[in-house]
């Protein structure tokens, strides 16, 4: 369902921001599904998040329907900007060459890997809380990865970016009558409950408050589990007894 996408780019955010890395070079600058342009003039690297391209086959191949296996592109998009000129190079983290650009571009898309695929820093490292959170309950597996490079050098000015794509499959959640949600998002389906619940930033807790509130939760009673007493269960009515206010509407009938 497309809520698995609001899951995967927060609870992809929350642990692309758990890499000491990251969160040293763009620091408060990973951002969800950033419409406008990149501006030249901000501080830099920065990060965007967005999903794309959501498919999925029904598990059941009889009847169709839900549930499907979800799978979505994941796309990063890393970019870095290089001011000349007096006043305009006070930039964050801002390399003197493209050299160092472009090995810096690299060096965030590889801590971004690490903790998309996972969910740890390094490779020796254990997963960060937020990393296992994504890998654990949110994502399946990420099936293929490409990374496509952009460049501009004009007047003044050098601009790059890697836009790197992750396919990947994204957990879909299997309702148990028997156990049913509490909590402050209760409302909302799996895995974007379990992201919310543990969502740190102050603005993803603001998107999973508001889509809470959005969706009606029906009174829900669990269902009763134990043995069958016969001598509690209602009598059966005669062979061809009929209850009597039991009617079957015809054609033509007023």
């Amino acid at each position: 369902m497309s809520l698995n996408l609001t899951a995967l780019r927060l609870q992809a955010i929350e642990a692309l921001n758990s890499h000491p890395t990251i969160a040293a070079l763009c620091p408060g600058r990973v951002y969800d599904s950033r419409v406008g342009d990149f501006d030249q003039r901000e501080p830099v690297p920065v990060i965007i998040v967005t999903s794309e391209e959501l498919e999925g086959d029904a598990l059941s191949h009889n009847n169709g329907g839900l549930p499907f296996r979800d799978m979505c592109d994941l796309v990063l998009e890393v970019a870095m900007n290089v001011l000349d000129g007096d006043g305009d190079d006070a930039f964050i983290g801002a390399p003197a060459t493209d050299r160092e650009m472009e090995a810096s571009l690299n060096l965030i898309s590889w801590c971004a890997e690490q903790m998309l695929t996972t969910g740890r820093p390094y490779p020796l490292a254990r997963p960060t809380p937020a990393g296992l959170i994504l890998t654990r309950a949110v994502t399946r597996r990420v099936h293929r990865r490409r990374m496509t490079r952009f460049a501009n050098d004009q007047t003044g000015e050098k601009l790059a970016i890697h836009l790197i794509t992750y396919r990947v499959e994204v957990k879909t959640e299997t309702p148990d009558a028997r156990a049913l949600p509490t909590g402050t998002y209760a409302a909302l389906p799996d895995p974007l409950r379990t992201v919310c619940a543990a969502a740190t930033d102050p603005s993803a807790q603001q998107v999973c408050r508001m889509l809470a509130a959005a969706v009606a939760l029906p009174t829900l009673v669990p269902l009763q589990t134990g043995t069958f007493d016969p001598a509690k269960a209602p009598a059966d009515p005669p062979p061809g007894a009929q209850p009597p206010d039991l009617t079957f509407p015809f054609p033509g009938d007023a």
